[in-house]
C-alpha cells in the first residue's frame, strides 16, 4: 500500500484531502504544522508529501529544504499545496525542489492526477536508483575478483616461467630443433599472459583510484611524455608536432596515462608508414574543451567502432601489431572519471584521431 503524508494546518481542509486519499485506498499520515511534518517524514518515509506553503512553526518551504539535505528523504515526491499563486511563487518552489504545485482550491481530479503522475515518475527513479547501485555493487566485486585473481595467478605463472627458463638453461644441447621451438612458445605465452595480467590489475587500479585535481600545464605534460618516450624507445620514434594546448584542471598523474598510452598507440599504428607523423591539439567544439592525438597510421574501419574500447578488445591481429587491448579501456576509464568523454575518427590506411574532452571547469580552472 502507498503511504501519503499530508502537511497542512487548515484542519477542515487537510481531513477533507485525507477522506478522499483514504477513499482511494491510500495509507495516510496527517500533520498540522511543518516541525511535526519533518517528523512524521522521517518517521514513516512516505511515498510522497503533500505540503502547504503557509504555516505556522515551519513554512513548507522550510520543510522541503529541510528534507531534501537529508539522504533518507531526498528523493521523496513533494508537492506543494497552496492558495499562492504568482508566478514567483511557484518558480521559487520549484527551485527549491518540489516535484509539483497545486492551487487551492484544492479539487479531487486535479489531487488525484498530480499524486498518480509524481508516483509513476518516483518508481522510475528509484528503479534506476537500485539499478545504478547494483551495477556500482556489481563493478566493485569485479574489481576485487579481477585483483585478487590476477595477484593469484601470477604465483603459477612464475613457476612456469622460472622452470621453462631452467629447461632451456640446462638441456638446449639434449633438445631438438622442436624442443626448443616448443619451449620459446612456452616463454612467448608465459610473457603475454604476464601482460594481460598486469593490465587488468592497471585498469582496476584505475578504477578504484581517486581524482587529485590540480592546475595542470597540458603543453609541458605533453612535451614530458614525448620526451619520456623518445628515451625509452630502442627505435626510430616519428615526427611529432605539439601545439599549443590549454592548461587543464585534472589528476596530472591520471593524465600523463592518458598521453602515454595514446602516443604509444599512434606510434604503433603509424609505425608502418614511410613518415609517420603525429600531432597533438586542442579545439573547442560545441562548447567543449577538446584535446587530442592524430596520426597518419593504418586506422581502422568504423564498423568496429564499438569494440575500440572494449577491455581486451583489438581491432588488430597480434601478428600485425603487438599488445593486449587495454590501453584505450584506461584512457576511457580515466577520462571519464574526469566527467569527460573520449572517441575516435579513423579511415583504413590513412590514419585515427583520438579526441578527449574535459568538462569546463575542468579545462578552464579558476
Amino acid at each position: 500500500m502507498r503511504t501519503i503524508l499530508v502537511i497542512e494546518d487548515e484542519q477542515p481542509l487537510r481531513e477533507a484531502i485525507c477522506d478522499i486519499l483514504e477513499f482511494e485506498g491510500y495509507i495516510v499520515f496527517q500533520a498540522e504544522n511543518g516541525k511535526d511534518g519533518v517528523e512524521q517524514t522521517l518517521q514513516h518515509l512516505p511515498d510522497i508529501i503533500l505540503c502547504d506553503v503557509m504555516m505556522p512553526v515551519m513554512n513548507g518551504k522550510e520543510v522541503l529544504a529541510a528534507l531534501r539535505l537529508k539522504e533518507t528523504t531526498r528523493l521523496i515526491p513533494f508537492i506543494f499545496i497552496t492558495a499562492l499563486s504568482g508566478r514567483s511563487d511557484i518558480r521559487s518552489a520549484m527551485e527549491l525542489g518540489a516535484d509539483d504545485y497545486i492551487n487551492k482550491p484544492v479539487t479531487r481530479d486535479e489531487l488525484l492526477g498530480a499524486i498518480t503522475a509524481r508516483l509513476k515518475k518516483s518508481d522510475v527513479i528509484l528503479k534506476k536508483t537500485r539499478h545504478t547501485a547494483e551495477l556500482e555493487s556489481i563493478n566493485k566485486d569485479l574489481n576485487a575478483f579481477a585483483q585478487a585473481v590476477s595477484h593469484d595467478l601470477k604465483t603459477p605463472l612464475r613457476a612456469v616461467d622460472g622452470y621453462t627458463k631452467m629447461l632451456h638453461d640446462d638441456y638446449a644441447g639434449i633438445l631438438d630443433k622442436d624442443g626448443l621451438r616448443y619451449l620459446e612458445t612456452i616463454r612467448s605465452n608465459s610473457a603475454k599472459m604476464r601482460e594481460l595480467i598486469d593490465g587488468l590489475l592497471e585498469f582496476s587500479r584505475q578504477r578504484k583510484t581517486e581524482i587529485a585535481h590540480s592546475r595542470v600545464n597540458m603543453n609541458n605534460l605533453a612535451r614530458s611524455v614525448i620526451a619520456d618516450i623518445r628515451y625509452e624507445k630502442n627505435y626510430k620514434i616519428p615526427e611529432i608536432i605539439l601545439g599549443d594546448i590549454p592548461d587543464a584542471g585534472c589528476d596530472e598523474k591520471m593524465m600523463r596515462q592518458v598521453f602515454v598510452n595514446l602516443l604509444s598507440n599512434a606510434i604503433k599504428y603509424s609505425g608502418k608508414k614511410d613518415k609517420p607523423v603525429i600531432e597533438i591539439g586542442h579545439s573547442v567544439i560545441n562548447n567543449e574543451s577538446v584535446y587530442y592525438v592524430k596520426d597518419n597510421g593504418v586506422g581502422f574501419d568504423m564498423k568496429y567502432y564499438s569494440k575500440l574500447f572494449g577491455v581486451f578488445h583489438r581491432l588488430h591481429s597480434q601478428n600485425e601489431f603487438k599488445g593486449i587491448g587495454i590501453g584505450l579501456s584506461i584512457v576511457k576509464e580515466i577520462i571519464e572519471k574526469h566527467g569527460g568523454r573520449v572517441w575516435a575518427e579513423g579511415i583504413v590506411d590513412e590514419g585515427t584521431t583520438f579526441y578527449f574532452s574535459l568538462p569546463e571547469l575542468a579545462g578552464n580552472p579558476s
